[in-house]
């Protein structure tokens, strides 16, 4: 079965409304938060099948939020999809990264790489 429940942490409520909107129509279950102290809260609540995360948000950036995610054994294994306009500043080694994504992103191409990993962490599972 397809992983399709997905978490987006985004501080920009346009982009948000967008992710959400497009990734909806792709077909996946779509929850949102805007920083991320919301994402570690509804990690917490519910687990998704994929977080895709903004690293420049207020408050705790997603790179502390990652670094939260490796501390927990329950949370280690989650695919993150990081999005960012500064790819260029991150490692692209970074431990618990699943994708990198450089913002702007066109529709298709954000679903079509969610998909990719969707299906990938769907096949891990048989």
């Amino acid at each position: 079965m397809l992983k399709n429940s997905l978490l987006v942490a985004e501080d920009n409520p346009d982009t948000r409304y967008f992710y959400s909107y497009v990734l909806k129509q792709a077909g996946f279950d779509v929850r949102l938060v805007k920083d991320g102290y919301g994402t570690l809260e509804e990690l917490q609540r519910q687990r998704p099948d994929i977080l895709l995360l903004d690293m420049m948000m207020p408050g705790m950036t997603g790179l502390e939020v990652i670094e939260h995610i490796q501390e927990k054994a329950e949370w280690k294994d989650l695919p993150v999809v990081v999005i960012s306009a500064y790819l260029d500043d991150i490692d692209n080694n970074l431990k618990g990264v699943t994708k990198l994504i450089k913002k702007p992103i066109e529709a298709n191409c954000l679903v079509s790489t969610l998909l990719d990993v969707a299906i990938k962490e769907s096949s891990l599972e048989v």
